[in-house]
């Protein structure tokens, strides 16, 4: 599934038990802020995925129960991910953070 640039929100449970999404991939200019509770829980056919630098928050148990097996967050979200991170990501999860494209 892509997500165009134009779309500003994904509601909570957006994806909720969705087990045969395979992929979801973000146009390079995202205008999404947030990511809500659920909105990737039980996607059990997700294995990658990176999070727009649009992001600037996850809410709890985004990831929750999911397949996901390498996720690419923005630099930005590294201090939450270490002091907050209630947002279900799976313990096999392969976790990285990479820097704005911005110069």
């Amino acid at each position: 599934m892509e997500i165009p640039g134009s779309v500003t929100g994904i509601g909570s449970r957006a994806f909720y038990l969705c087990k045969n999404l395979s992929s979801v991939i973000f146009e390079e200019v995202a205008h999404i802020d947030n990511l809500q509770s659920y909105t990737f829980r039980e996607c059990t056919s997700l294995t990658d995925l990176k999070v727009p630098e649009s992001v600037k928050y996850i809410l709890s148990d985004c990831f929750k129960d999911s397949a996901l097996e390498n996720l690419s967050l923005p630099k930005h979200l590294e201090d939450d991910y270490y002091n907050e991170n209630d947002w279900g990501i799976p313990g096999h999860c392969n976790v990285t953070f990479y820097e704005s494209s911005e110069a």
